[in-house]
């Protein structure tokens, strides 16, 4: 009548480490103001796209920065969410996988994910990791202490890895420009 799967298996092992480290990284994370000031425009897959952006400093690294990226449908729900993490200085980076240590801190800076929302915006669609046979790079154009705002560029490819409903295997962000408020949540 149903089938027994074991969650453990090679198969499953990669996706669920993935979605772990997004849900721990998320679960670190102060709550986002209510309104979202900050955009973020590109060209994604070939077609205009724009989103909304939000910046702040991470719980686990306090003097580092992150931006995410978020599209809402006409309702207001969350329809894709993607963000940069543990950004500290001006420059051009390359844009890598999370990775982390056995207790779950992060080994490197300037890692992204990007992951699809369906439902009321709560619930994962699909789950796209960076490809890294492309060439990934954000730079940091501004990060102004004084008016808190965080300016840059990018330019990343993912991948899908955990296909829930029919989505594209490779997402392309091209000639990306974003700009937000660097909020300090309590």
């Amino acid at each position: 009548m149903y089938k027994n799967y074991n969650i453990c298996t090679s198969q499953f092992k990669p996706r669920i480490l993935f979605l772990a480290m997004v849900l721990l990284f998320f679960s670190n994370c102060k709550k986002p103001p209510t309104e979202i000031q900050g955009i973020a425009t590109a060209t994604k897959n070939g077609t205009e796209w724009e989103g909304k952006c939000i910046s702040g400093y991470d719980n686990q690294y306090p003097d580092e920065l992150f931006f995410d990226i978020t599209t809402y449908s006409p309702e207001g729900f969350r329809r894709e969410s993607f963000g940069i993490f543990r950004i500290d200085q001006i420059g051009t980076f390359n844009v890598t996988l999370p990775l982390r240590d056995s207790i779950g801190m992060m080994l490197n800076k300037y890692w992204s994910s990007y992951s699809t929302l369906i439902d009321d915006g709560d619930v994962l669609g699909d789950l796209y990791k960076v490809l890294e046979s492309e060439k990934n790079t954000v730079e940091i154009t501004t990060i102004d202490y004084e008016s808190m705002i965080i300016t840059g560029k990018f330019n990343i490819s993912y991948i899908n890895t955990y296909d829930t409903i029919p989505a594209p295997d490779t997402i392309r962000f091209e000639n990306g420009e974003f700009q937000a408020k660097i909020e300090n949540w309590e």
